[in-house]
This record gives C-alpha cells, structure tokens and sequence, in this order.
C-alpha cells in the first residue's frame, strides 16, 4: 500500500516535470517559429510576450525543485530563496511586457496597425497588474520579515528544555524563534504563517512590528 503510495506520488512529479518541459520547448518553438515569418518589429513585440512566459516556466521549475529538494534535505531559509527568485521573475517579466507594449505603441504610430484596444488591454493586465501584485507581495514579505526579526532566537538550552515539537510543522527542532507568547517555532514555519496571519497559530495572541 505504501509502496503503491509512493509510485502514485512519484508519477504525479514526473507529470508535473513533464509539462513544464513541454510548456518550455513549446514556448521556445514558437519565438523560432515567429522570427522566421515576421518583420522585426512584430517579432520583437511577441518575443518579449513568449519570453516573459518562458522565464516564468523556468522559476516555476525552479521552485518546484526546490521545494521537492526540501523534503529530503530541508533547505534552510527556503521561503527567502522562493521569494528572491519569484521576485526576480516578476522583474524579468514585467521588463518584457513593458518591451512589448513599447514595441506596440511603436508599431501603431509607425505601421498604423489598428491594435491600440489590445495593448491598451496588455499594459493593464501584464504591466500594471504584474507591478501591483509583485509590489503586494513585496509589502507581504517584508512586513512578516519584520516581525520574525523581532523575535528573539530560543538558546540551545531554551530549545533543549522546551522539548517539543514546532506546532505548525509538527517536527522536532533545533533551532526556534521565540514569539512574544512565549511559544517557540522554527523561523521558516512562523515565517510562513505570519505571510497570510497574524496571530500566533497556538493561542491567537495578535502578533505585530
């Protein structure tokens, strides 16, 4: 039974693997495929488009690894890292969409292509959409940041005394933070917690900077 467990579990990555890879190589057809049959102008302006979803299969692929790498080998600041490289798509995508909506002003004033209803469409929901919820998330992050800094780190012996496990991940500990409730979490956890919460997850006390 576990074993057939482990089978199902394994096959489902390697579904999820296998359609990154396809979304990857499809993606990459079609920018080889669009540079052989238009004018540069057209191709710079779907490029930037095809790129920018190119770049963000590739952090979703990398975030997926990662976090199946941190089943077994627990990467420690793992949620920092997730965060610095969906931010650093988010950039890479929103340079993109604004290529593209540049490339398109250029060709409406240039060519006259009556396409002015679609970009204005392109540069709410890919530029300013893609700003404001990268923005969100960055306000999200740094606020939780700050309120785990605040807390102060359990000594060996404090951990060691403590003798139980994280209440969020329900595994033993080495290392914790201190909330100012007195109960003591792995940083990683509360940090995750703190992202969409703030109380703290054991007796609700409202935790703030």
């Amino acid at each position: 039974m576990s074993f057939s467990a482990s089978t199902e579990m394994i096959l489902n990555h390697i579904r999820a693997l296998m359609t990154y890879i396809l979304l990857l190589f499809s993606s990459c057809y079609i920018i080889y495929t669009v540079c052989k049959l238009v004018s540069i102008g057209t191709a710079l302006t779907l490029v930037s488009l095809t790129g920018s979803t190119i770049i963000q299969i590739v952090g979703s692929l990398l975030v997926y690894t990662l976090i199946l790498f941190d089943v077994t080998y627990s990467i420690e600041n793992l949620d920092d890292t997730i965060f610095y490289i969906r931010a650093s798509v988010c950039i890479i995508g929103l340079a993109g969409s604004l290529i593209g909506a540049v490339s398109g002003l250029w060709m409406i004033k240039v060519k006259g292509l009556g396409w002015t209803s679609c970009l204005i469409i392109h540069i709410y929901y890919q530029v300013w959409n893609k700003f404001k919820n990268g923005y969100d998330a960055f306000i999200s992050w740094r606020n939780s940041r700050k309120k785990i800094n605040s807390f102060i780190w359990a000594t060996n012996e404090e951990v060691r005394n403590h003798d139980d496990v994280c209440s969020i991940c329900c595994e033993g500990m080495s290392s914790a933070r201190i909330t100012p409730c007195g109960h003591f979490y792995h940083q990683g956890c509360l940090q995750k917690w703190l992202n969409d919460n703030t109380t703290c997850p054991l007796c609700k006390y409202r935790i703030s900077v």
